[in-house]
C-alpha cells in the first residue's frame, strides 16, 4: 500500500530530526556548497534570421565571454532548474522559424527538438522562454499569447491571454511568479493558468526596446535590444519593480553586417542552492504503511518471524546454542509520482535508517539483499542458500556501530540509533530493484545480540527511513 507521507524542508533541526514528529515545518535552507545549475546568465542572438552565438554574460559589467556558434538564430532561451539544467531555446531562423532546441553549454551548439506547434498551427516567432518549476512557457507573438511546450517534443498549449501586445521578455522570480515585459516596457504579472495580466509598473527608459529578460536573485535583467539595424548599443540593465527605473550594466556586443546578428534571448542558469526536500517513512506515520521486517532463526529454520515487536541479531540465541538470529527490513513504495513519495531519478543529498534499540548488544553488519523476500513467508532456509541472510548473496555494506563515541557502550537499550543509507537509496533512485537490507551478527563479535524494534511495535519507535532528496 502506497499512502501519502509527509513532506518536510530541509532546514528542519537535527533535534526534530531525531524525535518522533512527522509535521511538515518550514526551515531554513542549509549551504550546500555549490550553485544550482552553475549560476551563469547567457545571451543569445541570431534574432533576425541569421545563426547566432552563445555567450556567457558578467551580471555586474556586462562583459562576454563566446562559447561557440548555435547554428540557430535563437529568439528566447531558458535554464531548466536544477538537476537536470538543460538549456532551452526557440529559433527564428531562416527557413526553419519555429523549432524548440536545445544549446550546449560547453560549446553552444544547438540540437532540434521539435517543431513549436499547437497541432493547427506553427508557433514561429516565440519572442522568451522561462520556466516555472519544471514547465516551460514562453511568450508568442504569434497571437501574443501565453504557451507552455512541452521539452521532449516542442508541441505548444496555448493559454489564450487578453493582453494583446507584442511579446518581449518572459521571467519568473524565486517565489515561481510569472513577469512579462512588453516592448513598450510595461511589466505585468501574468496568470499562468488563465494568461490574465495584472500591470506592476511601466518600466523605463530604454535605449531601443526590451527584448528578453530574467531573474538573477530577485533582480530583474533586461536585453535592451531592439529592432535591426537600430543604431543605438546594446545594453543589459536591470530594473526596479517598484519604481521601473534602469540601470545600466553595459553594453554588450552586436556582430555588424552582413549579416547584422543582434542579443535577442537571455537566460540565467538558476544561481540559488537547490532547495532539497525530506520525507519521512515510518509505519503509521502520515498513512505509510510499506515498511517490512522480519527475523530468521537458524534454530527454527523452517519458522517464520515476520509478526513480532522487535527484531534480534545475534550470533548465539538461544544463549550457548551457537545459533544465528538475523533480520530483514525494506521500506516499500518509497519512489514514484504519488504525493510523499520520491520522484524516480531524483539526486539523493541524504537517506538515514533511524532504529530504535530494545536490548543493547555487539556491532551488527548491514548487507544489501540481493533475492526477493516477504515478511509473512521469509524464513532461515528458504533464502537462497538455505543458511539465513549470510549466506543468500547478500552484499557487505557496512558494520553499524553501536557506540557513539569510542570507549563507549556497545548499542545501548533504550536509544534511537541512526545509520547512512545514502548510498543505496541513491541506487534505488537511480533504478536498482529495492530489497532491502539484511543485519547480522558482526564476525568479530558474535555472543551479545541487539533486538531492534520492529514495525509492529507498540510502545518503542518503529524503524524510520528519512530522506533528504533533489
Amino acid at each position: 500500500m502506497i499512502a501519502s507521507r509527509i513532506l518536510l524542508l530541509i532546514g528542519i533541526s537535527l533535534a526534530l530530526m531525531g524525535s518522533n514528529c512527522d509535521k511538515v515545518v518550514p526551515g531554513t535552507l542549509g549551504t550546500l556548497g555549490t550553485l544550482g545549475c552553475g549560476g551563469v546568465l547567457y545571451v543569445a542572438d541570431g534574432s533576425e534570421g541569421n545563426a547566432g552565438t552563445l555567450r556567457m554574460v558578467d551580471p555586474t559589467t556586462a562583459a562576454e565571454t563566446v562559447v561557440g556558434p548555435i547554428g540557430h538564430g535563437v529568439t528566447g532561451m531558458a535554464v531548466a532548474p536544477y538537476p537536470d539544467c538543460t538549456i532551452y531555446g526557440t529559433t527564428a531562423t531562416v527557413g526553419t522559424n519555429g523549432e524548440l532546441i536545445t544549446i550546449d553549454p560547453a560549446s553552444g551548439a544547438g540540437t532540434v527538438v521539435g517543431p513549436t506547434t499547437d497541432g493547427v498551427s506553427l508557433h514561429s516567432s516565440i519572442a522568451d522562454l522561462t520556466f516555472a518549476g519544471s514547465k516551460l512557457y514562453g511568450w508568442s507573438e504569434d497571437g501574443d499569447d501565453l504557451v507552455t511546450i512541452d521539452t521532449a517534443t516542442g508541441a505548444v498549449t496555448v493559454i489564450p491571454s487578453p493582453l494583446g501586445t507584442a511579446g518581449s521578455g518572459l521571467a519568473t522570480d524565486s517565489t515561481g511568479t510569472l513577469y512579462h515585459v512588453n516592448s513598450g516596457g510595461d511589466i505585468n504579472i501574468i496568470d499562468p493558468a488563465t494568461g490574465t495580466p495584472t500591470l506592476v509598473v511601466n518600466s523605463g527608459p530604454y535605449n531601443q526596446t526590451p527584448d528578453a529578460a530574467t531573474f538573477i536573485d530577485g533582480t530583474l535583467y533586461v536585453l535592451d535590444a531592439g529592432e535591426p539595424g537600430a543604431l543605438n548599443p546594446i545594453r543589459l540593465v536591470t530594473v526596479d519593480l517598484t519604481t521601473g527605473a534602469t540601470t545600466e550594466v553595459g553594453p554588450l556586443t552586436r556582430t555588424v553586417g552582413p549579416p547584422l546578428i543582434s542579443p535577442d534571448a537571455l537566460a540565467y542558469s538558476g544561481g540559488a542552492t537547490p532547495t532539497p526536500l525530506m520525507v519521512s517513512f515510518q509505519e503509521g506515520v502520515g498513512g505509510y504503511a510499506g515498511t517490512q521486517d522480519a527475523e530468521l532463526r537458524e534454530d527454527t529454520p523452517a519458522g517464520n518471524f515476520g509478526t513480532g515487536v522487535a527484531v534480534t541479531v545475534d550470533g548465539d540465541d538461544p544463549v550457548a546454542s551457537g545459533f544465528d538470529a538475523h533480520a530483514l527490513m525494506r521500506f516499500d513504495g518509497i519512489f514514484g509520482a504519488g504525493p510523499g513519495q520520491i520522484p524516480p531519478g531524483s539526486t539523493i543529498v541524504s537517506a538515514t535508517l533511524e532504529l530504535y534499540v530494545v536490548s543493547g548488544g555487539n556491532d551488527v553488519d548491514m548487507l544489501q539483499m540481493t533475492a526477493p523476500w516477504g515478511e509473512l513467508t521469509a524464513t532461515w532456509s528458504n533464502l537462497p542458500g538455505g543458511t539465513g541472510v549470510s549466506g543468500s548473496g547478500a552484499t557487505f555494506l557496512r558494520t553499524l556501530i553501536g557506540r557513539p563515541t569510542a570507549g563507549s557502550p556497545l548499542f545501548t537499550t533504550g536509544v534511537s540509533q541512526t545509520f547512512d543509507v545514502t548510498t543505496e537509496v541513491q541506487n534505488w533512485s537511480n533504478g536498482a530493484t529495492n530489497l532491502g537490507w539484511g543485519f547480522v551478527p558482526s564476525s568479530t563479535l558474535l555472543d551479545d545480540g541487539v533486538d531492534f524494534a520492529s514495525k509492529e511495535s507498540v510502545v518503542n519507535p518503529k524503524p524510520k527511513l528519512t530522506v533528504q532528496y533533489y
